[in-house]
Order: structure tokens, then C-alpha cells, then sequence
């Protein structure tokens, strides 16, 4: 699992990654910097009930782009905190379950699920 804590100001890209599990979740993010994912795998994760999301952003900016979530599981949370997000061009097993709490300027497009 990855975790991005509150202190972070900076950016990470994780580009052409696989994260295998099984785990409970792939991604907690914090902090104010920019987290990036693109052109990643995610292929095992929820926890016991399936009901955690592979990548839960509390704050931030994020960039999540032509991955593939593997499982028939909640994909992405963002949070209140999240300032900007971009989470386009995704593939998804079974259904888009993205929960967007966040007030900020989040743009969602042409993603994919079966």
C-alpha cells in the first residue's frame, strides 16, 4: 500500500506500475501536493467486505489516467479536502463507483466499465 501523508507538498507519479494484493487498499493520499497515477494496474484490494476504495484521496491534487482497476470493487474516494482532480480514461471491472466529496475542481471523462 501506498501512503502520501498530510506533511507532503511535493509530487509523485507512479506510471506504469502494477499493484498486486491482496490488500486492503492500494492508495491513501494526504497532504497539499499533486499524486499521479498513469497507465497502472490495480488488481487486488477492499478489505474483508470489499467496501474500501482502491485509492482514497483526503486532500490534494490528483491525477489518476488510463489505469485498469481489475476487481468489481469501489474504485476511487475523494475527499472534502481534494482541491483538484482528473481521473480519465480508466478501465473498470463491472461497474464506475467513484465517490466525489470533494468541493474542488474534479473533471471525470471517458472512462470505461463493463
Amino acid at each position: 500500500m501506498i501512503e502520501v501523508e498530510k506533511n507532503n507538498t511535493g509530487s509523485i507519479r507512479f506510471v506504469n506500475c502494477s499493484f498486486w494484493g491482496p490488500c486492503n487498499q492500494i492508495a491513501k493520499i494526504a497532504g497539499t501536493g499533486t499524486v499521479g497515477f498513469g497507465d497502472c494496474t490495480f488488481v487486488q484490494w477492499g478489505g474483508k467486505n470489499g467496501d474500501i476504495p482502491a485509492i482514497q484521496a483526503q486532500s490534494g491534487t490528483v491525477l489518476i489516467r488510463g489505469c485498469e482497476f481489475r476487481q468489481d470493487r469501489p474504485q476511487i474516494r475523494l475527499g472534502e479536502g481534494v482541491e483538484r482532480a482528473i481521473i480519465t480514461e480508466n478501465l473498470f471491472t463491472g461497474s464506475q463507483r467513484i465517490v466525489n466529496q470533494s468541493g474542488g475542481n474534479v473533471q471525470l471523462g471517458f472512462n470505461v466499465s463493463n
